[in-house]
C-alpha cells in the first residue's frame, strides 16, 4: 500500500525536464486534481532526480506495453510509477491514473462530477496494462458550437460569412484546452477542433497549435478539405481575385492557390495533421449546388471532384516533403453515391470515411453497399450531436443505437478511424462517456449492460443502477416517427436510406430538433430551402401518426419524472448538479418540447387555436425558466447563447400568429 498524501506529507512527481510538453501538460492536470483532492494549495512538487515514495512518470517503450499509445501504471509500496510506449500512451497513463486510480470523471470539467476532498489517500498494491485498441484513430469534432463560441468567446473576430451569427466569435484557447484535455482523459487522438476553423486568422490558429501542444492530431471537417472551407475561398477570391468564381472548374488555378496558402500554413503542424481531401459547396451542399459550371453528369463531376482531390494530395506531398502523412476523405451525402458508382477515386493512402444518416445515427445504403477494397482502410463520422434533425441540447443518441452502429463498423472493416460529432460538448457527455469505452476495445465484444453496471455507481454512488435505469427509459421515451416515414424525410436528401429489420431502438428519433423542426412546420414558421416538412403536414396519414407520437411522448416523459425525484435523494452531493443537468433537465425539456408540439398540431388542425398558442407559449417560457438553475456558477450565461434551439425566437413566432373565427389567418 501507497500513501499519495495526508496531513502533512505529499508525494513528489518525478519527470525528465526533457518530457515532451503534452507530457508535461498532463502531468500539471494531475498534479492540479491531487491538490484539489487534498485540499492543499502546494506540495506534489516536480523533481528530476528518482527516489522512492514518489510518482514517476516515464515513457520507455521497452518496459510499457508492446504497442501504440500504451501505457501501464503500477502501484507498489515504494511509489507510483506510470510508464507509456511513446508520449501519447505516457499522457494516457497519467489520465488513465487519475480515472482508475483516483476515481475522476474524464469528463469532469463538463460533468462537475469531482471526488469529494480528503485528508488522505492510501493506495492498493496494483498493476494496469493498457490493450492495444481496435480503432487507431479516435477523435471528436466541436461542431454547431453555439453555446462554446458565445460562453467563450475569445473577443477576436471570425471572418465568415454565414446564415448564422454565433460563428463570429473564436472560442477562447482556455476553453478549447480544457476540451482537448478532456478529449485525452478519454483516450481520444483527432479532434477536429471546430466549424470552419481559418488557420490563416491568428486567433484560431492558436487553437490549432495548442491542440497539437497537447498530442493531439488534428485534421478538418469535411466540408472544409485541407482547412479551406467555402466561405474562405470566397474571402480569399474577393480580397485577391474578386472577377473570379470560387470553382475548381471555371477557377482551377486560383483554387489551387488557396490550397497551397493553406496546406503550407497546416503543414507547420505535420506530422500532427490529419488531411481532409475533397471538394465541397457552400453551406455543406454538393459543389454543383453552388457552381454552376460543373457538368451534370455523375460520372464527370466525380472526375472533378477526384481530380480536385489528387491535386490537393500532391501539393500536401510537396509541401510536406513525403507522402507518409495521414488523410482522410468522407463520402458525406452525394459523395457516397459517386464512390459506389466508382466515379469518385481516393489516393492510395487515404482513409475513405462512411457518415451516419444524421437524422436517425443509422448508416445509409452506402456504408452496407460499398465494397471495401482489402488493401484500404475505411472509418466512420457518427453523431452525437446533429442539427437539426437530431440531439443538439441533450442526448438523443440511443446508447444501443451507438453499439449497434460500432459493431456494424468493425464487422464492415470500418473502423480504422473514428470521429464523433459532439456539438457544445456540455450537454453531449454521457454519449461521450460512452462512445470512449466502445472504442476503449474491440465494439463486438463490447458488454452495454456490464458499462453501466461499472460506470455509473462510479459517478451516482448507490444511485448508479437506478440512474443507469432511467437513462435507458429516457431513450425510449423519445419517440420513433417510424422506417415509412423517415425514408420519406430522408428520401428528399441526398442521404441513402437503409431499412434494418426489427430494430430494438428508434429508426427516425424525435430528438429535441427533430421536434423543433415539426412544430414550427405545423405552424408554417420554417424556412428551410429543402421542404421535408411537407411529409408530415401534408399528407393526412403521415400528420395522424407523427400527432400520436407526440401525444406518446408526453406521457412517456412525464411517467420518468417521479422517478427522477425519487431517485434523486440518492445521489451524492458531489454528483448532484450533474444528475440534474443529465436525467432531470433533459427529461423536462423533451417533455415541454413535445407538449408545445402537440400545441402546433393542434393548432394546425384548428383546434382551440388561440388557447394552444397560449398554451404552446407557456410551454416554451418554462423551458427558459428551467434552464435558470443551469445557467449559473462557473456556466453562467451559458444558455443564453443557445442560437439552435433558439426558445426565445420560438416564443415570438408562437405569440405572433393571428387567428379570425378560431382558425388560424
Amino acid at each position: 500500500m501507497f500513501a499519495l498524501f495526508s496531513k502533512n506529507h505529499t508525494s513528489k512527481i518525478i519527470l525528465s525536464p526533457n518530457a515532451e510538453s503534452c507530457i508535461k501538460l498532463a502531468a500539471a492536470d494531475l498534479r492540479k486534481n491531487l491538490l484539489s483532492l487534498s485540499g492543499k494549495t502546494e506540495g506534489f512538487e516536480f523533481v528530476t532526480k528518482e527516489q522512492n515514495n514518489a510518482i514517476t512518470i516515464t515513457t520507455d517503450p521497452v518496459s510499457a506495453p508492446n504497442h501504440i499509445e500504451g501505457y501501464s501504471i503500477e502501484v507498489n509500496d515504494d511509489g507510483v510509477r506510470i510508464t507509456g510506449s511513446d508520449a501519447l500512451g505516457t499522457v494516457y497513463g497519467i489520465y488513465a491514473f487519475a480515472t482508475q486510480c483516483l476515481g475522476i470523471d474524464p469528463m469532469y470539467q463538463f460533468t462537475d462530477i469531482f471526488p469529494e476532498e480528503k485528508e488522505y489517500i492510501k493506495l492498493n498494491n496494483i498493476h494496469i496494462a493498457s490493450k492495444e485498441k481496435t480503432t487507431r484513430f479516435r477523435g471528436w469534432f466541436i461542431n454547431d458550437e453555439d453555446f462554446l463560441s458565445g460562453f467563450a468567446a475569445s473577443g477576436s473576430k471570425r471572418k465568415i460569412t454565414y446564415n448564422s451569427d454565433f460563428f463570429k466569435e473564436v472560442i477562447s484557447v482556455d476553453m478549447m484546452d480544457m476540451i482537448f484535455e478532456s478529449a485525452l482523459r478519454c483516450e481520444m487522438n483527432v479532434i477536429i477542433p471546430c466549424s470552419f476553423i481559418d488557420i490563416l486568422n491568428p486567433a484560431e490558429e492558436a487553437i490549432v497549435a495548442q491542440a497539437v501542444k497537447r498530442g493531439l492530431y488534428v485534421s478538418q471537417h469535411h466540408q472544409e478539405p485541407v482547412g479551406v472551407a467555402y466561405f474562405a475561398a470566397e474571402n480569399y477570391m474577393t480580397e485577391r481575385y474578386p472577377d473570379k468564381a470560387v470553382s475548381y472548374v471555371a477557377s482551377p488555378k486560383e483554387m489551387e492557390e488557396i490550397w497551397r496558402t493553406y496546406i503550407k500554413k497546416w503543414a507547420k503542424y505535420d506530422p500532427h495533421v490529419i488531411w481532409q481531401l475533397g471538394l465541397r459547396g457552400k453551406g455543406d451542399k454538393a459543389v454543383w449546388h453552388t457552381d454552376g459550371s460543373m457538368d451534370s453528369s455523375a460520372e464527370k463531376r466525380g472526375n472533378i471532384i477526384s481530380s480536385a482531390i489528387a491535386k490537393q494530395y500532391e501539393i500536401i506531398a510537396e509541401t510536406v516533403g513525403h507522402t507518409g502523412f495521414l488523410s482522410t476523405s468522407t463520402l458525406w451525402l452525394e459523395g457516397a453515391e459517386l464512390y459506389d458508382k466508382g466515379f469518385l477515386k481516393m489516393p492510395e493512402n487515404t482513409i475513405t470515411v462512411f457518415s451516419d444518416i444524421g437524422d436517425t445515427q443509422l448508416f445509409g445504403g452506402d456504408f452496407y453497399g460499398v465494397t471495401r477494397r482489402s488493401d484500404a482502410k475505411y472509418g466512420i463520422y457518427y453523431h452525437a450531436g446533429f442539427y437539426v434533425e437530431g440531439p443538439h441540447h441533450c442526448d438523443g443518441t440511443d446508447s444501443r443505437k451507438m453499439v449497434y452502429c460500432y459493431r456494424d463498423a468493425e464487422k464492415y472493416s470500418s473502423l480504422y478511424f473514428s470521429v464523433l460529432n459532439v456539438a457544445n460538448i456540455r450537454e453531449m457527455c454521457s454519449s461521450i462517456r460512452l462512445n470512449a469505452a466502445i472504442l476503449s476495445t474491440s465494439p463486438a465484444n463490447f458488454d452495454l449492460d456490464a458499462y453501466y453496471t461499472t460506470v455509473y455507481p462510479t459517478l451516482y454512488g448507490e444511485a448508479g443502477a437506478e440512474v443507469a435505469e432511467l437513462e435507458k427509459r429516457y431513450f425510449d421515451a423519445i419517440g420513433d416517427i417510424g422506417d415509412r416515414i423517415g425514408r420519406q424525410i430522408v428520401d428528399l436528401t441526398d442521404f441513402h436510406y437503409y431499412s434494418i429489420p426489427d430494430l430494438s431502438f428508434a429508426y427516425y428519433p424525435l430528438t429535441d430538433g427533430a421536434i423543433m423542426r415539426m412544430g414550427c412546420g405545423m405552424i408554417g414558421f420554417w424556412r428551410r430551402s429543402i421542404g421535408t416538412w411537407r411529409v408530415y403536414t401534408e399528407n393526412e396519414e403521415n400528420f395522424q401518426h407523427v400527432y400520436g407520437v407526440f401525444r406518446q411522448c408526453v406521457t412517456d416523459f412525464a411517467a420518468l419524472l417521479p422517478d427522477i425525484d425519487k431517485t434523486e435523494k440518492k445521489i451524492p452531493a458531489n454528483a448532484l448538479a450533474n444528475y440534474r443537468l443529465a436525467i432531470r433537465h433533459k427529461t423536462d425539456l423533451m417533455l415541454r418540447l413535445c407538449l408545445w408540439a402537440v400545441c402546433c398540431c393542434e393548432i394546425k388542425n384548428g383546434n382551440d387555436v388561440m388557447e394552444n398558442q397560449r398554451r404552446g407559449v407557456a410551454y416554451l417560457q418554462e423551458i427558459l425558466d428551467l434552464r435558470k438553475e443551469f445557467n449559473c456558477g462557473k456556466w453562467q450565461g451559458w444558455y443564453d447563447c443557445d442560437k439552435r434551439l433558439d426558445i426565445p425566437k420560438r416564443i415570438a413566432e408562437m405569440s405572433s400568429l393571428q387567428f379570425t373565427e378560431n382558425k388560424e389567418s
